[in-house]
């Protein structure tokens, strides 16, 4: 069986500049079980690799707008901002 040495993920980092302008969307559930999409905004500030398990995932180090902490996303879940 052939393994990738790229971590998961990795293909994507390659669409990705630091400082690029990013979003990604959440969901949430109500109490009525009503579901709302949520569309984040943010600033790319770092692409990082961690492990879980044993392989490595790449992750998005994001400064969110309006948020003075970044959070690590997984790079697969954001998109460019036009």
């Amino acid at each position: 069986m052939k393994i990738s040495s790229l971590p998961f993920g990795g293909t994507y980092e390659k669409k990705f500049k630091i400082g690029d302008l990013v979003y990604w969307i959440t969901w949430e559930e109500h109490a009525d079980y009503n579901i709302e999409t949520i569309t984040h905004r943010g600033v790319l500030i770092d692409i990082v690799h961690q492990k879980f398990g044993d392989r490595e995932v790449s992750m998005a180090k994001v400064l969110p707008y309006g948020s003075q902490e970044t959070i690590l996303i997984n790079i697969t879940l954001i998109r460019k901002a036009n």
